[in-house]
């Protein structure tokens, strides 16, 4: 996961992602008594393998990674705090945002965002705001909102 992550931020995204499908295909190979956090680590490896499918133009695998994420969390497979599971969902729901967004459905980005905003905002994320904010004032840029735009800045 590591290797991938570092592969990632070098710009070798066709290596990150093969080494988060190598991740994910140890992982799957331990059964959950040995491994407690395995849920939460496949559930990152599953979200950060969208977000290196989206930087590849290919928003509908990063889409059906994001769905395997969400799955996970809302069948209540982490042993975490609230605000783990807000964390995580968050980042999914700004990975959706993000593939919609790219693929011009700007309505269903915008159901996203706004759910990554809320899940941010229960748990005291500002920072997670900040950028989810910049989000929805860009669609409402793109929808010629440049007002409403200008207020979410």
């Amino acid at each position: 996961n590591n290797k991938a992550l570092a592969n990632y931020q070098a710009g070798n995204f066709e290596e990150s992602k093969a080494d988060y499908l190598k991740a994910l295909d140890v992982l799957n190979k331990l059964e959950l008594d040995q491994f407690p956090e395995k849920k939460l680590v496949e559930t990152i490896i599953l979200t950060n393998m969208g977000l290196v499918y989206a930087t590849l133009n290919d928003h509908q695998t990063a889409i059906s990674n994001y769905e395997n994420a969400q799955k996970i969390i809302e069948a209540g497979y982490l042993n975490s705090r609230l605000s783990e599971k807000q964390q995580r969902l968050s980042a999914v729901y700004n990975g959706f945002g993000t593939s919609y967004e790219s693929l011009g459905d700007i309505a269903k980005a915008n159901d996203y965002y706004l759910k990554a905003l809320k899940a941010e905002r229960e748990i005291g994320d500002k920072s997670g705001e900040g950028i989810t904010l910049n989000s929805i004032a860009r669609l409402m840029a793109k929808r010629g909102n440049f007002r409403g735009a200008e207020l979410m800045y």
